[in-house]
Protein backbone atom coordinates (compact mmCIF):
# COMPACT_ATOMS: atom_id res chain seq x y z
CA UNK A 1 0.00 0.00 0.00
CA UNK A 2 2.98 2.55 0.98
CA UNK A 3 4.22 1.66 -2.63
CA UNK A 4 1.15 2.67 -4.40
CA UNK A 5 0.98 5.93 -2.56
CA UNK A 6 4.29 6.75 -3.66
CA UNK A 7 3.57 6.32 -6.92
CA UNK A 8 6.65 3.83 -8.17
CA UNK A 9 9.26 6.60 -6.26
CA UNK A 10 11.28 4.29 -4.43
CA UNK A 11 12.81 7.90 -2.25
CA UNK A 12 9.76 8.51 -0.58
CA UNK A 13 8.59 4.76 0.42
CA UNK A 14 10.90 5.09 3.61
CA UNK A 15 8.94 8.49 4.60
CA UNK A 16 5.51 6.65 3.50
CA UNK A 17 6.27 3.96 5.35
CA UNK A 18 7.37 5.22 8.57
CA UNK A 19 4.23 7.54 8.99
CA UNK A 20 1.59 4.65 7.99
CA UNK A 21 3.54 2.66 10.84
CA UNK A 22 3.03 5.89 13.41
CA UNK A 23 -0.67 5.81 12.29
CA UNK A 24 -0.85 2.25 12.61
CA UNK A 25 1.04 2.35 16.16
CA UNK A 26 -1.23 5.04 17.23
CA UNK A 27 -4.46 3.57 15.83
CA UNK A 28 -3.68 0.29 17.90
CA UNK A 29 -2.76 2.34 21.13
CA UNK A 30 -6.05 4.05 21.27
CA UNK A 31 -7.71 0.51 20.35
CA UNK A 32 -6.05 -0.87 23.09
CA UNK A 33 -6.92 1.88 25.72
CA UNK A 34 -10.44 1.57 25.10
CA UNK A 35 -10.85 -2.10 25.27
CA UNK A 36 -8.82 -2.41 28.24
CA UNK A 37 -9.90 0.05 30.56
CA UNK A 38 -14.10 -0.75 30.76
CA UNK A 39 -13.44 -4.58 29.79
CA UNK A 40 -10.41 -5.88 31.37
CA UNK A 41 -9.38 -3.33 33.95
CA UNK A 42 -12.53 -3.98 36.34
CA UNK A 43 -12.16 -7.95 36.30
CA UNK A 44 -8.19 -7.39 36.99
CA UNK A 45 -9.13 -5.07 40.10
CA UNK A 46 -11.94 -7.33 41.06
CA UNK A 47 -10.22 -11.01 41.07
CA UNK A 48 -7.12 -12.29 42.39
CA UNK A 49 -4.05 -12.19 40.73
CA UNK A 50 -3.07 -16.06 42.37
CA UNK A 51 -6.70 -16.99 41.20
CA UNK A 52 -5.72 -15.51 37.55
CA UNK A 53 -2.09 -17.16 37.99
CA UNK A 54 -3.57 -20.69 38.99
CA UNK A 55 -5.66 -20.90 35.69
CA UNK A 56 -3.59 -19.45 33.20
CA UNK A 57 -3.95 -22.19 31.22
CA UNK A 58 -7.90 -22.39 30.54
CA UNK A 59 -7.49 -18.50 30.95
CA UNK A 60 -5.15 -17.50 27.69
CA UNK A 61 -7.58 -19.13 25.21
CA UNK A 62 -10.69 -18.77 27.00
CA UNK A 63 -9.87 -14.74 27.05
CA UNK A 64 -8.76 -14.65 23.20
CA UNK A 65 -12.01 -16.66 22.68
CA UNK A 66 -14.62 -14.31 24.41
CA UNK A 67 -12.73 -11.73 22.55
CA UNK A 68 -13.70 -13.74 19.21
CA UNK A 69 -17.36 -13.97 20.20
CA UNK A 70 -18.02 -10.80 21.43
CA UNK A 71 -16.50 -9.24 18.18
CA UNK A 72 -18.92 -11.61 15.99
CA UNK A 73 -21.54 -11.08 18.09
CA UNK A 74 -20.92 -7.68 17.97
CA UNK A 75 -20.93 -8.09 13.92
CA UNK A 76 -23.90 -10.05 13.94
CA UNK A 77 -21.52 -13.34 12.84
CA UNK A 78 -22.99 -15.82 15.43
CA UNK A 79 -26.66 -15.90 13.49
CA UNK A 80 -27.29 -19.50 12.69
CA UNK A 81 -27.15 -18.34 8.54
CA UNK A 82 -23.06 -18.09 9.27
CA UNK A 83 -23.15 -21.27 10.35
CA UNK A 84 -24.29 -22.69 7.10
CA UNK A 85 -22.55 -20.25 4.88
CA UNK A 86 -19.02 -19.69 6.15
CA UNK A 87 -17.71 -17.56 3.91
CA UNK A 88 -18.53 -13.92 5.71
CA UNK A 89 -17.03 -15.46 8.77
CA UNK A 90 -13.75 -16.65 7.21
CA UNK A 91 -13.48 -13.32 4.93
CA UNK A 92 -13.77 -11.68 8.50
CA UNK A 93 -11.17 -13.76 10.30
CA UNK A 94 -8.73 -12.56 7.99
CA UNK A 95 -9.09 -8.64 8.74
CA UNK A 96 -7.37 -5.88 10.76
CA UNK A 97 -10.16 -5.31 13.86
CA UNK A 98 -10.18 -9.60 13.95
CA UNK A 99 -6.19 -9.49 14.23
CA UNK A 100 -6.24 -7.00 16.42
CA UNK A 101 -8.49 -8.47 18.88
CA UNK A 102 -6.75 -12.12 19.00
CA UNK A 103 -3.63 -10.56 19.75
CA UNK A 104 -4.62 -7.92 22.11
CA UNK A 105 -6.18 -10.15 24.29
CA UNK A 106 -3.45 -12.62 24.09
CA UNK A 107 -0.92 -10.58 24.92
CA UNK A 108 -2.87 -8.35 27.41
CA UNK A 109 -3.54 -11.72 29.61
CA UNK A 110 -0.11 -13.19 29.09
CA UNK A 111 1.46 -9.89 30.22
CA UNK A 112 -0.84 -9.98 33.09
CA UNK A 113 0.03 -12.97 34.59
CA UNK A 114 3.87 -13.07 33.97
CA UNK A 115 3.57 -9.68 35.90
CA UNK A 116 1.23 -11.21 38.52
CA UNK A 117 3.38 -14.51 38.52
CA UNK A 118 6.64 -12.25 39.37
CA UNK A 119 4.88 -10.37 42.17
CA UNK A 120 3.20 -13.32 43.81
CA UNK A 121 6.74 -14.98 43.77
CA UNK A 122 8.50 -11.59 44.99
CA UNK A 123 6.02 -11.35 47.71
CA UNK A 124 6.79 -15.11 49.49
CA UNK A 125 7.24 -15.98 53.03
CA UNK A 126 10.71 -14.15 53.66
CA UNK A 127 8.81 -10.76 51.67
CA UNK A 128 6.08 -10.93 54.35
CA UNK A 129 8.93 -10.91 57.33
CA UNK A 130 10.89 -8.18 55.27
CA UNK A 131 13.90 -10.43 55.01
CA UNK A 132 13.47 -10.74 51.34
CA UNK A 133 16.59 -9.48 48.54
CA UNK A 134 14.94 -6.20 47.24
CA UNK A 135 17.20 -6.64 43.84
Amino acid sequence: MAWRYVDAHASQLPDSLAKGLVVWGAFSLFMAVAGFVPLALPLLLCVSPRWIVRRRLFLIPGVTLAAILALYYRMGLLNSYYFRHREAMVSFFFTAPNVFIITFALVMIWVYIVLAKRRLSASGPLADRGLADPG
